[in-house]
């Protein structure tokens, strides 16, 4: 055996040995706090579900939008609509509900104007992993705007 087999052998080894460390990866990675064991970062994927603040943060994005037609909104206009505590709206872009710009502004894609009309139903919930959705085929409980209303018993969204 050459010096060169040798070394395509070595390298070969390496790359089963990193393969088989990223299929552990995948099937582990919603199981909770884990460290890749190549590089030793931390490694964990992220349930997000809707909440009665992506709601609202999305019906005060919807309702600016209808008063001003100005299809860019930062996100303290949205926050002040409401008067909501807390900064939501940036996770309704996992669901394609809006769309983020430069500099904390939003806007609203024709799917969140869906949404909130009760014409689209979306996912519960979405996994997150590195900002970045993932699992985007597996089959998830839908659900729509009428049904949140329900659940969180909100009266301020007037459909």
């Amino acid at each position: 055996m050459t010096g060169e087999e040798l070394m395509d052998l070595q390298m070969q080894a390496i790359r089963d040995w990193i393969d088989q460390r990223k299929t552990e990866l995948r099937e582990s990675i919603y199981e909770g706090d884990r460290n890749c064991p190549i590089c030793i970062n931390h490694i964990k994927a992220n349930k997000i579900e809707l909440t009665k603040s992506m709601i609202n943060s999305l019906y005060s994005l919807f309702c600016l939008n209808e008063q001003s037609n100005n299809v860019l909104h930062h996100k303290d206009d949205i926050q002040k609509f409401f008067k909501l505590q807390s900064n939501v709206i940036g996770k309704l872009k996992h669901w394609k509900l809006v769309d983020q710009h430069k500099g904390g502004r939003y806007s609203i894609t024709d799917e969140g104007k869906a949404f909130i009309n009760g014409k689209l139903s979306i996912p519960q919930y979405q996994w997150i992993y590195k900002d970045k959705r993932i699992r985007p085929n597996e089959e998830v409980p839908e659900t729509d705007i009428f049904k949140l209303i329900n659940k969180f018993k909100m009266k301020n969204i007037v459909l």
